[in-house]
């Protein structure tokens, strides 16, 4: 019933039934949470648990009562923990949400909606290394969320990491093949890296899902690579690259006409030759 929307009937039900915790849920769920407070405080009277008290600080908004299940668990509740993590989170106190949601994963590893929240508090503290380590467990145990990979890139990039970054970015794009804006995260270090075959194979990959897109910086820094035959990232000359940039600009000139930077990269490239 609950599934379907009619939290009223399986509220009914479950009341007829004395299914306690699924009465709580739902009146939560109706927010009816005086209710669920009403229960909880009987229930604690037959028998104290550190789940009652966390319910009973759901319920409440009382953080005291999320302390109170601390002291009865011996410090081992990670429910407990993560309850006062996400206060502190939604106060926009991320240092001692963080504190908390790491005790958390010390009593529980396996919670993914705890390591997504420590990374966003760690990068909004600028905490680059347990954002990493956040976003990386995160990551080991679900491996489809591209924002996950793509802000654990932001992490190692911040932490002088390209190369790492770049082989996440490289996770990331297949989690979200359509997403433009993963692709020229990757265009982009993969420039700065000089893996100048990476750059233009994402250049491709934007223009196919946007049609138009400019990124002077890149286009110039390219030109200059195959001008003046810089080593790539794996040692190698960059005028290997003329065939495949020619074509690229060629694609940008056709599509947006009217833009400089193209046609100025297009006419030296075209003019290029190998000494």
């Amino acid at each position: 019933l609950l599934s379907l929307g009619a939290t009223k009937s399986a509220l009914d039900l479950y009341l007829k039934l004395e299914c306690w915790d699924e009465v709580i849920v739902c009146y939560n769920l109706l927010q009816l949470r005086h209710k669920s407070a009403e229960i909880i405080k009987s229930r604690l009277e037959e028998k104290e648990t550190s789940r009652l008290w966390c319910q009973l600080g759901d319920a409440t908004d009382d953080i005291q009562h999320y302390q109170k299940a601390l002291q009865i668990s011996n410090n081992k509740s990670a429910r407990a923990y993560k309850s006062l993590g996400l206060h502190y989170y939604f106060n926009k106190d991320y240092p001692t949400s963080m504190d908390y949601f790491k005790k958390s994963l010390g009593c529980s590893k396996f919670q993914l909606d705890v390591l997504l929240r420590l990374g966003y508090a760690a990068m909004e503290c600028e905490d680059w290394s347990s954002g990493a380590q956040a976003y990386r467990d995160y990551c080991y145990l679900e491996s489809d969320n591209f924002e996950a990979w793509n802000n654990l890139a932001k992490c190692y990039i911040k932490l002088g990491q390209k190369e790492r970054a770049w082989r996440v970015l490289q996770e990331s794009v297949r989690c979200d093949f359509d997403n433009w804006k993963v692709w020229d995260n990757l265009m982009v270090i993969s420039t700065d890296l000089g893996a100048f075959d990476e750059t233009i194979r994402s250049y491709n990959r934007i223009l196919d899902i946007k049609k138009t897109h400019i990124d002077d910086q890149v286009l110039n820094i390219m030109t200059s690579a195959v001008l003046d035959n810089l080593k790539d990232s794996s040692g190698e000359d960059s005028f290997k690259y003329r065939p495949k940039l020619i074509k690229l600009l060629a694609r940008l000139t056709v599509a947006q006409p009217r833009e400089p930077v193209p046609w100025g990269a297009y006419g030296k490239i075209l003019l290029s030759t190998r000494e």
